[in-house]
């Protein structure tokens, strides 16, 4: 995706990169680990925690695979 492109972080995404940010605090993750393992960009990724960008449901699962989340279906 180009730079600055993408719709803007909402109430939701807002609260769910704050949950992946406590997370990955929790478990010693960096930014540019946890881009390392989705295999996208750091710069990509850290707009999404700083929430300049929404997530796509293709990004959360994604980064629920990385960070080890389960699937409740």
């Amino acid at each position: 995706m180009p730079a600055g492109a993408g719709e803007p972080a909402g109430q939701h995404a807002k609260a769910f990169s704050e949950a992946i940010r406590l997370h990955m605090e929790q478990q010693g993750v960096s930014g540019k680990s946890l881009a390392a393992m989705i295999g996208l960009s750091q710069n990509y990724v850290a707009t999404w925690l700083r929430d300049g960008r929404a997530f796509t449901v293709n990004d959360v699962e994604s980064i629920a695979a990385a960070l080890g989340f389960r699937s409740s279906t």
